[in-house]
């Protein structure tokens, strides 16, 4: 018996590393996130680019199994794997062995700033270790993971359904959820997610959000003092293109459909739209993963953030449609969107709609009225116009750059450093 509690012992004694990189006068700043890429992955590669002069850049990711770090070292990209002994759940809130992995990194990397971006396949481990060794914490509201393990609010058909408040969580709306990775994820287990976050939330030294709308929906579950809030919107490398002329008003109307198309980024909308639109002389371009088929539908596939301004200038559409059902932090489609200077169409929801709702560079719909968004494209249709006034206001609109998003979060570690 001895022997074995002796064992158990050894499992947890602290990591030793014994490479650790050389010291630098560059502060090291510690980003935690997931495993997954996407939207994330493109900030917090513009995030490196624009700062990685100024501080070292270390990003923490884990699947859950592993733990890996990455960071550059003699101008050599260097990856570091610790294998978890237990794997971390949706439930998992805190877990011996990530304690003990994050405690060493904290430690062996001199980390100044802890930087979280996601916590998917993390435990709330970091808030805690973090606090105890006086360590600064930002947390980056990029979805909406901490109010629900949906991550964007949305229902099982993935349309936005407002989120349940705290002690009023709607029985059955997440069993056997698509978007979540536990079939057994109840309203008691989302009461359990909620209060644990909150418990946590005294760890935070800032919260940055993308966007007002993301920011004002956090807010309506977790009361934040706004001493402890920024609004840092993404920068954008790219420059107003060009456009073409319009088509002419006898020619079809030319649409896009920009971005991986999934439930929540309107998948059921859009093949409604589709199913409708059959015998309109209107046609639809879709440039992204897309499951979609329809005979007056041309696909594109996924492309790159460098191929899209060829891709549309080699294929011309009139008006973006951009028609998510949940309500977008930021939405770098409709940056890309703007940048080729095509006007776009956007559902009421959340960044997307604050974005555009004061500069009159494009159309805002209710998703929930697909026969109306049918009616706005037959009315462009006819009245070319219209999207030709909105494509003039399109030209003056100011993208932020990333010399701007870069003094922004200057400031932000500066506070802290």
């Amino acid at each position: 018996m001895a022997i074995f509690f002796r064992s158990i012992l050894n499992r947890f004694k602290p990591i030793r590393f014994f490479r650790s990189p050389t010291p630098s006068v560059l502060p090291n700043i510690l980003h935690i996130t997931h495993s997954w890429g996407g939207g994330i992955e493109r900030y917090l590669s513009d995030l490196k680019e624009v700062l990685e002069d100024h501080y070292n850049f270390f990003l923490l990711r884990s699947n859950g199994r592993d733990m890996i770090l990455e960071y550059t070292k003699q101008g050599k990209q260097q990856k570091v794997v610790f294998k978890l002994a237990f794997p971390v759940t949706i439930l998992d809130f805190y877990n011996l062995d990530y304690q003990r992995i994050i405690s060493n990194i904290l430690l062996e990397y001199n980390i100044r700033i802890v930087h979280i971006e996601s916590m998917v396949g993390h435990t709330f481990d970091v808030f805690r270790n973090s606090r105890e060794k006086s360590i600064p914490v930002i947390l980056t509201v990029h979805d909406f993971y901490y109010i629900c393990p949906t991550f964007h609010l949305v229902d099982k058909m993935g349309v936005f359904c407002n989120g349940c408040k705290l002690g009023d969580e709607r029985e059955g709306c997440l069993l056997d959820h698509p978007y979540v990775s536990c079939p057994d994820f109840d309203d008691d287990m989302l009461f359990n997610w909620r209060n644990t976050f909150l418990k946590e939330i005294s760890c935070v030294d800032l919260f940055i959000f993308p966007s007002v709308s993301a920011k004002n929906i956090f807010s309506t579950y977790y009361l934040i003092n706004d001493a402890k809030i920024r609004i840092i919107s993404h920068g954008s490398n790219a420059c107003n293109e060009t456009l073409p002329p319009l088509s002419k008003a006898h020619e079809s109307l030319r649409v896009g459909i920009l971005g991986s198309i999934y439930m929540h980024k309107g998948e059921a909308l859009l093949g409604k739209l589709l199913d409708n639109m059959l015998k309109d002389d209107i046609h639809f371009y879709s440039f992204g993963h897309s499951n979609l088929k329809s005979r007056n539908l041309t696909h594109f596939g996924s492309y790159t953030q460098e191929e899209l301004p060829g891709l549309l200038r080699d294929h011309p559409v009139d008006v973006m449609l951009l028609l998510s059902t949940w309500p977008e932090t930021f939405s770098y489609t409709l940056s890309e969107s703007i940048a080729a200077g095509v006007p776009p169409i956007v559902t009421n929801l959340g960044a997307q709609k604050e974005r555009i709702e004061d500069s009159q560079i494009g159309w805002i719909v209710d998703y929930k009225s697909p026969e109306k968004i049918v009616a706005l494209l037959r009315f462009l249709r006819q009245h070319k116009e219209e999207i030709d006034h909105r494509r003039r206001r399109i030209k003056e609109y100011h993208l932020k750059s990333m010399e701007e998003m870069k003094e922004d979060y200057e400031k932000v570690y500066c506070s802290f450093i």
